[in-house]
C-alpha cells in the first residue's frame, strides 16, 4: 500500500531493521529533538515543519524520533540504533504547538509512543489533498513547499507550485480511492460510462505504489494506465453491481471495434442519490489501443 505508517510495536518490528533499513520517501529517522542544541526553538520547529509538509505533499510517511542514522557504503542513510526518548510528552507538545503553527494549510498527523522496549516516538503524517507550506521567517513573509523523495526533502519550483494548485482534483481522487480500497491493493469496479470493449466480463482497478499520478484498470485481462485527473467521481454502493463505482470524464473504447458496440449506454445509477435515475452520460471517447 502506498500509505506507510508505523503505529504499533509490531509495525516497527515488521518494517525496521537496525543497521539495514533505509530512509525513503515514506520514512525518516531522527535521533532526538534537541531543545538544548545550537538551533533555537523556532529554527528547530521550522526543520520539523518542512519534514511534515514534505510527507503531506507526497504520499504520507513516518518520522521515527529516537532512531539514529548513518550512511552506508552507498551513501544512503540507514537506521543505526535506538536513542531512547526521555521527554516524549514535551516533544508531543512541541509538535502540536510550535511545529503545527508554522504549517499552512494544516497537516494531519498523529504521534505514537512506542516501547521497543526503550521509548521512541512515531510521527505518522497523512497525505494532504491541498498543497501545504511552511513559513521560513518569523514575520511570515516567505514560504516554501517541500516534497519527499527517496533521498530526502526537495522543494517545488514556482511553476510546479502553480501546476499543482491548479490540479487538486487528481490528488483528491487518488486519496479517495485509497480510502475506499483501505488495506487492499485492488478491487472489482463498475465503470461509468460503460467501456466500449467487446465481451467485458470483469473490470478491476489497482493503485500503483509510489505513484499519486496514475492508476491501472484491468479490463478482462488487459491492463491500461490512466491518470487520476480522468476520474470524475468515486463512490461505494454494494447494491450497484460491485461495491466500488467509478465515473470517468471520458469513455474508454477499444480502437477498431467500437462500431459494433452500443454507443449510447444509459447509466443505471438510480441507487446513487446524487444523480437522476437512468441518466445518460455523454462524453468524448478516449481511444485506447490494447496490446495483443
Amino acid at each position: 500500500m502506498a500509505q506507510f505508517q508505523i503505529r504499533t510495536v509490531e509495525d516497527f518490528k515488521e518494517h525496521i531493521q537496525i543497521g539495514s533499513t533505509q530512509e525513503s520517501s515514506f520514512l525518516d529517522f531522527k535521533a532526538m529533538v534537541d531543545f538544548k542544541g545550537k538551533k533555537d526553538r523556532q529554527t528547530l520547529a521550522q526543520d520539523f515543519a518542512i519534514d511534515l509538509c514534505a510527507f503531506a505533499n507526497t504520499l504520507g510517511g513516518t518520522i521515527l524520533i529516537g532512531i539514529g542514522e548513518r550512511q552506508n557504503e552507498n551513501g544512503i542513510k540507514v537506521a543505526n540504533g535506538i536513542c531512547p526518548i526521555e521527554n516524549p510528552d514535551e516533544i508531543k507538545v512541541f509538535f502540536n504547538n510550535d511545529v503545527r503553527g508554522l504549517i499552512h494549510p494544516g497537516v494531519s498527523f498523529e504521534i505514537r509512543i512506542l516501547k521497543i522496549p526503550k521509548i521512541i516516538l512515531s510521527v505518522n503524517v497523512f497525505p494532504s489533498i491541498h498543497l501545504t507550506s511552511t513559513c521560513l521567517h518569523k514575520d511570515r513573509n516567505s514560504f516554501c513547499f517541500p516534497y519527499r523523495t527517496e533521498v530526502g526533502n526537495r522543494f517545488y519550483l514556482f511553476h510546479e507550485i502553480e501546476e499543482l494548485m491548479n490540479n487538486v482534483n487528481s490528488r483528491a481522487m487518488y486519496l479517495k480511492l485509497l480510502s475506499h480500497l483501505k488495506e487492499h491493493q485492488s478491487a472489482d469496479v463498475t465503470l461509468y460510462p460503460k467501456p466500449l470493449v467487446k465481451n467485458v466480463n470483469g473490470v478491476k482497478i489497482s493503485i500503483i505504489n509510489d505513484n499519486a499520478e496514475a492508476f491501472e484498470l484491468t479490463i478482462n485481462t488487459r491492463v491500461i494506465r490512466l491518470p487520476y485527473s480522468l476520474i470524475d467521481e468515486i463512490w461505494n454502493k454494494s447494491d450497484v453491481g460491485t461495491s466500488l463505482c467509478l465515473k470517468l470524464k471520458e469513455r474508454i473504447i477499444e480502437r477498431g471495434k467500437a462500431g459494433a458496440l452500443d454507443l449510447d449506454h444509459p447509466m443505471d445509477r438510480h441507487e446513487n442519490e446524487t444523480t437522476q435515475k437512468n441518466a445518460y452520460l455523454v462524453t468524448k471517447p478516449i481511444k485506447i489501443s490494447f496490446p495483443h
